[in-house]
């Protein structure tokens, strides 16, 4: 338990906690592969579960008198699929998933020991095969002084060939007068040896020792950048890392930041602190973030303001996963004379389906119960669902278990069917069957933009009220999830079950999902997803990290531009951009969405007219000497799809030349609803695109790599998510803030010490040289 797997292994046995009933099962996490913390299942093939034993020896000796042959995969490097199959002798051949396989580098959880069959070692292995050497990087200073170097090169030819030439002139109008100095009688053969003596005399006017001595300025810089106390972080105990020496001076020269906001400016410490069910909100107190709001704008301060950290009272005690105080629910709850039975009832399914639809499995941990959660909100809401009365207590493969504190039960419920989140989907659901009754019911939960549209009709009266809401929740800086289910026909299941295992048993079909093409996966998930009841919504807080707003603002002083890039709604991640300073009062906010601009012609007039009067703008204040107030965009995802569109052949038919010209004269970015191709693809336009940018990206996630990759400078976050970013990025730190002593101290001062030498050197040569010549 806890060791790390050294090869990829087919898992034939393991420890069975029950003997009576052998399971074969375990679960790993494959935080150093993806970057994702929480922890996977994995199974023995159904084959060998009942003939291996149920204790340590009993399961060598059966192994022993196995024999049988195991057909797989060549080596590739897909993480999420393996195709093979089982054929023990005398026994049919079973077919083996990546639901069997351990991969290297992944760490055994919730077992004692497991037993395995090695299958790849070595290069062979999946993480082996799709490590990929990072791109190269070079700094702004290195391209302008090999730059340089060529035109040094080249004078230092032409100093030789003059010299020669003159040289060979001279001799021969005095050769007979210097007869005893022995001249070449030859022109051509003394001109190329005189051109020779020039080069060697004259050689060091390209210096051979500039390129080392830059090298050893920038490993002396990257060790007092690890060594500073500034980046240092007390609680984590952990130093800067400089990965790429060779940018330690570009830091000083950045222009553009494009910045992850889930676990980079915030802490992603997740906390349920608002749900609205049926239409009635629930939860008191206000957000740090929804006091900035109310004093932006001037509106009184609600009374259960004093107390922002608690949620307006201590009622969720020491946990630290949820704030929320409201006797209301808990009345509700409860029941009883006077209770709308209605809404109890639909309270406590709210409740029992957040205990129910994630991904979320218990694990042992010196005698303590701990969640593995696949990102912090899951946790969050499982915890809010033990708070408000469900408790999740275990899943054993399709088997949970809930206790009901209000019928003071145990519940027993089967997971039929996971169908996951993705960026694309932004939803997850899980269909599970209730064994008492025999009801199959959907539960659904995601993203406002998108569940909103799959709702039943005739439902106003619950979302209208709902929307207000998760508005009211954005506002404070909440982030907002829709909570719905959907009860389904045990025949009409059936059929649609047939259909989805067939498609996610088909390597064709896994193949198109992972390239997010249209595929028959997704397909059967849309069509089951449809006509879903709306039960209410959540609101959870990830609270800023501590100095980011000062952080942002000597960062804004300095004159770069700061660009976040976040999944959020555009309601959230606009108030959490006034909370980090990222945008104030004087800002004017332009704001492009695809309600407001259905179109890509509309979103081109806009960014083209804007351009122009902004363009007009500077040129009359460079005039008159009149500063011009600050400028930002907000756009969301699907303005961004038309923006950024090209055709089969990588054409550019959206509007990106209006876009860069547009953002030119903002001094912030704000993408909300943006998906993580869409951070990759914005670094790599204004890289590519605007003249003299330097690009840096910052986040800590696994799905920050491509655009950290994609910029001049990535810099990656240990956080919560696992240490994908850091491991991928040139740096690596654990607290925004220290983002500008990063850049506005080391930076601008490694950048300084480079220019120094760089002209100390090139001074020193050249009048050696010319002083020879």
């Amino acid at each position: 338990n806890h060791e790390p797997l050294p090869a990829d292994v087919l898992l034939i046995a393991g420890f069975e906690p029950d003997p009576s009933a052998p399971r074969g099962a375990c679960h790993v996490e494959t935080k150093q592969l993806d970057g994702e913390t929480n922890l996977k299942g994995k199974s023995v093939p159904s084959v060998l579960t009942n003939f291996m034993g149920v204790t340590y020896e009993a399961q060598l000796a059966a192994w022993q008198k196995i024999s049988g042959m195991i057909e797989c995969e060549v080596p590739n490097p897909s993480t999420n699929k393996f195709v093979g199959t089982l054929q023990i002798e005398g026994g049919d051949t079973v077919p083996l998933g990546i639901g069997n396989v351990m991969l290297r580098g992944s760490s055994l959880r919730n077992a004692e020991y497991m037993l395995g069959l090695v299958l790849n070692t070595g290069n062979d292995t999946k993480v082996m095969q799709g490590a990929r050497k990072p791109p190269v990087k070079q700094s702004t200073m290195d391209k302008a002084i090999n730059k340089m170097m060529t035109v040094i090169v080249a004078i230092l030819l032409v100093l030789c060939l003059l010299s020669a030439g003159l040289s060979v002139q001279w001799e021969n109008s005095n050769y007979r007068s210097h007869w005893y100095l022995g001249f070449s009688r030859s022109e051509l053969s003394n001109f190329g040896l005189q051109a020779l003596y020039f080069l060697t005399l004259l050689a060091s006017f390209v210096s051979v020792t500039l390129y080392v001595s830059m090298n050893v300025c920038k490993f002396v810089s990257a060790w007092y950048m690890t060594q500073s106390i500034h980046t240092y972080d007390q609680v984590e105990d952990q130093r800067a890392k400089v990965r790429t020496a060779t940018l330690t001076d570009e830091l000083g020269v950045i222009s553009h930041i494009f910045s992850d906001k889930t676990g980079t400016l915030t802490q992603n410490v997740m906390q349920f602190r608002k749900c609205s069910i049926l239409g009635v909100s629930y939860g008191r107190g206000i957000t740090e973030i929804g006091l900035a709001r109310l004093l932006r704008m001037g509106e009184p301060i609600p009374a259960d303001a004093h107390d922002i950290e608690q949620g307006g009272g201590t009622s969720a005690g020491t946990n630290k996963l949820v704030n929320f105080s409201d006797p209301a629910i808990l009345n509700t709850l409860k029941g009883g004379s006077g209770a709308n039975e209605i809404l109890t009832r639909c309270s406590r399914d709210f409740f029992l389906y957040l205990a129910l639809c994630h991904t979320v499995v218990t694990e042992q941990f010196n005698g303590e119960k701990r969640l593995s959660a696949s990102s912090p909100d899951e946790s969050a809401l499982v915890e809010a669902a033990k708070f408000c009365g469900f408790e999740f207590l275990d899943r054993h493969q399709e088997k949970v278990r809930i206790f009901d504190k209000y019928r003071n039960k145990e519940l027993h419920y089967d997971v039929l069917d996971v169908l996951e989140f993705t960026s694309g989907r932004r939803r997850m659901s899980v269909i599970v069957l209730d064994p008492e009754t025999g009801l199959i019911t959907l539960i659904c939960k995601g993203a406002d933009s998108v569940m909103l549209k799959l709702l039943a009709a005739g439902q106003d009266a619950t979302s209208k009220p709902t929307e207000e809401h998760m508005i009211s929740h954005s506002n404070d800086g909440l982030r907002t999830l829709v909570i719905t289910t959907k009860e389904l026909d045990c025949n009409d299941y059936k059929k649609w079950s047939q259909e989805y295992r067939l498609a996610i048993q088909s390597t064709e079909e896994l193949e198109k999902k992972a390239r997010d093409e249209p595929n028959e996966i997704d397909r059967l998930c849309d069509l089951i997803e449809v006509d879903l009841k709306l039960l209410g919504s959540t609101a959870i807080e990830d609270k800023l990290q501590v100095g980011v707003p000062a952080c942002i603002a000597d960062l804004g002083r300095a004159g770069i531009s700061l660009w976040v890039l976040t999944g959020d709604k555009e309601e959230t991640a606009i108030n959490i951009a006034y909370a980090c300073q990222l945008l104030d009062q004087t800002t004017h906010i332009e704001i492009v969405n695809a309600k407001s601009h259905t179109s890509k012609d509309k979103i081109h007039d806009l960014l083209k007219a804007g351009a122009l009067q902004y363009a007009d703008d500077f040129r009359k204040a460079e005039i008159t000497g009149k500063a011009l107030p600050k400028r930002a965009l907000v756009i969301d995802g699907d303005a961004l799809e038309m923006v950024l569109k090209v055709d089969n052949n990588g054409e550019s038919v959206g509007c990106q030349l209006a876009f860069l010209q547009y953002t030119q004269y903002c001094s912030a970015v704000v993408a909300c609803r943006c998906a993580p191709s869409q951070k990759a693809q914005l670094v790599s336009l204004v890289k590519l695109n605007v003249h003299k940018a330097t690009t840096l990206a910052i986040g800590d996630g696994a799905n920050d790599v491509a655009m950290i990759q994609a910029a001049h400078v990535g810099v990656g976050i240990s956080g919560q998510e696992g240490m994908q970013a850091a491991n991928s990025a040139d740096f690596a730190i654990s607290q925004f803030r220290f983002l500008s002593e990063l850049l506005l101290v080391q930076g601008r001062n490694n950048y300084r010490r480079m220019a120094t030498l760089i002209c100390y050197v090139f001074y020193k040569n050249i009048m050696m040289v010319l002083t020879v010549f």
